[in-house]
């Protein structure tokens, strides 16, 4: 793959969890299985973190891999 295109990936790939930030500590955190809910709540943070990113041209390939990474 072309070196620039390696770097983006590199880069990108790094902000694929960012999403977690909209999730409740206490369900990251937490020892042991999910709840069904904790589970629901938890399988939302692609979707949070593709509604962070994407608002800069830099950040839309992170956007994608956010989204897609699961």
């Amino acid at each position: 793959m072309p070196k620039d295109f390696c770097h983006a990936i590199r880069y990108s790939a790094q902000l694929h969890d960012v999403g977690t930030m909209s999730i409740d500590d206490a369900i990251l955190h937490k020892g042991g299985q999910l709840t069904a809910g904790e589970k629901t709540v938890m399988d939302k943070h692609p979707i949070y973190g593709y509604q962070v990113l994407p608002h800069s041209p830099r950040l839309k390939l992170a956007a994608e891999i956010a989204l897609f990474h699961h």
